[in-house]
């Protein structure tokens, strides 16, 4: 199975290596705009690839950006859905909205993928132990699909509904950690 993972910030660059090192019959192929992440996923044993192929011939996108426009930009305004392979899934773990996980899987659709949108809780620290949290929105056999996937990456996976669930979730648990610390403070 070919995987692409987009984003290899704090977070990215540890689930990407998490990955790679839990079944060796994937092929993790990676991608940043930064090129000092770059060097350091290449000395990590990640498969570097341009912006170009990004999707090509791909199972699985997975997208570990700073925000949903970001999100929006790479996926569909990179068009990435047009070579990857049918069937293909894209599931994007960036902490963003609705709006944006629905966008991103009317855009998927039109090539006849699907999408998840799956953001993560857990940190750095998680990111690095492969212990994340994932709140997962979609379809519930493409989230079935993609479930090893996830757990190479976490420990906790969430199945939380349609797409937008996640992000829902998110938001939500987002919320209620705001209003504990308010309380503690």
């Amino acid at each position: 199975m070919q995987i692409d993972f987009i984003g290899l910030g704090n977070m990215g660059l540890p689930m990407a290596v998490n990955l790679q090192q839990y079944n060796h019959d994937n092929i993790v192929r990676v991608f940043d705009t930064n090129d000092d992440i770059i060097k350091t996923a290449q000395s990590s044993g990640l498969n570097i690839i341009s912006q170009a192929d990004i999707g090509h011939h791909a199972d699985i996108v997975i997208t570990m950006l700073p925000s949903g426009d970001i999100s929006q930009k790479v996926i569909i305004g990179a068009d990435i859905a047009k070579n990857m392979n049918p069937n293909a899934i894209i599931i994007d773990c960036t902490t963003a909205d609705v709006a944006t996980a629905k966008n991103i899987a009317d855009y998927a659709a039109s090539y006849h993928i699907t999408s998840l949108d799956a953001p993560v809780s857990g940190g750095i620290n998680g990111a690095k132990a492969g212990t994340l949290s994932f709140i997962v929105g979609g379809e519930k056999d493409i989230f079935d699909k993609a479930h090893p996937i996830f757990t190479a990456m976490g420990k906790n996976i969430f199945y939380a509904g349609d797409i937008g669930a996640g992000q829902t979730a998110k938001i939500c648990n987002n919320m209620m950690l705001s209003m504990s610390m308010i309380g503690v403070c």
